[in-house]
């Protein structure tokens, strides 16, 4: 039997294919920006024709393959099937500038906006109400073969202002168990043990012709993220 990983391959190949070019303008109206970061942006937008409130993630040309855009559609839409996954809406299209597709909208924020709000530590039983959902999405994406790689307060996206439904998106870094990966170091607690050798690199100011820390993706390094998302919300 063909694995989720393969699959998804075949599903790039096919996708890359179909791929058409629109005027963003012609077929959505644009509300509001909805997040920003190092991939792209993504913006609150209304289907013209169906009325239908979405999410459209754009990704800068000059930055994105092909490959990485179609990777991330494709999982997202043929196998985050969990009700707390982010999923795809099965609009996908490239304008002059960036490659788009729509996805389901998180319209109540996002986790660390409630991390950081006014009204202090997040209640335990919140707390257990997010993470029962989060590791049941994490438990599925594993089951499929594949590790999220970025799981983070600003990833875990609110459908209600109370987080009895929370989703985990942004699969940009996901990869398949097992995928040799280099290591990078970042100055963050998500950040896993596993790449100390690398911020080794960077203290002795070694960057130059220094061979790259390669290690492999397993599941642990999406528990270490689960685990330390828990001491956030309990101690803001």
């Amino acid at each position: 039997m063909t694995t989720a990983p393969g699959e998804l391959d075949e599903l790039c190949y096919l996708t890359a294919q179909s791929m058409t070019s629109l005027v963003t303008s012609e077929h959505f109206k644009i509300i509001k920006k909805l997040g920003e970061g190092s991939y792209g942006k993504v913006m609150l937008a209304v289907h013209k024709k169906r009325g239908t409130a979405m999410a459209l993630k754009f990704f800068p040309r000059r930055s994105t393959s092909v490959q990485a855009f179609l990777r991330e559609y494709n999982l997202s839409l043929s196998f985050c099937t969990h009700p707390s996954l982010t999923r795809a809406l099965g609009i996908f299209f490239s304008t002059p500038g960036h490659y788009v597709f729509a996805q389901q909208a998180g319209l109540y924020g996002d986790l660390y906006n409630v991390i950081v709000s006014e009204e202090g530590v997040v209640s335990e039983e919140c707390t257990q109400r997010v993470m029962s959902q989060l590791s049941g999405a994490v438990s599925h994406l594993h089951s499929l073969g594949f590790v999220h790689r970025d799981i983070k307060p600003e990833n875990v996206f609110l459908c209600d202002r109370a987080c009895r439904w929370v989703k985990l998106g942004d699969f940009g870094l996901a990869r398949p168990q097992g995928t040799q990966v280099r290591a990078v170091w970042y100055n963050s607690p998500f950040c896993v043990p596993e790449v100390e050798n690398a911020k080794r690199i960077i203290e002795a100011e070694e960057e130059d012709e220094v061979e790259d820390i390669w290690m492999s993706v397993e599941p642990c390094l999406d528990s270490w993220a689960l685990g330390i998302l828990i001491f956030c919300l309990l101690t803001g």
